[in-house]
């Protein structure tokens, strides 16, 4: 069997690389097709979902400012309160 010459070598590594790239692009394009097909169902499924987590996030979020709000009022009140009984 005869050697490979340099330019037999450089032959054979670019029919690799084409080969290669071949295999990438095939795969490449299974997956940006399965994603194009994922991703709308998706969105439909998780749209519900999204609107109730907005509705319990804001109503969390009132509840707990109410919350903060009489906790700071209610120490304001004792504070005030202990300053007038020192004074008298």
């Amino acid at each position: 069997m005869p050697r490979k010459t340099k330019r037999d070598k450089i032959i054979a590594t670019y029919h690799k690389k084409i080969k290669y790239l071949e295999k990438q692009l095939t795969t490449e394009k299974n997956i940006i097709v399965e994603e194009e097909k994922i991703e709308p169902e998706r969105q439909i499924d998780q749209s519900p979902n999204d609107q109730q987590f907005v509705e319990y996030f804001f109503s969390d979020l009132k509840k707990s400012l109410i919350l903060i709000s009489l906790i700071i009022s209610v120490e304001i009140g004792l504070y005030y309160a202990s300053i007038n009984n020192y004074f008298k």
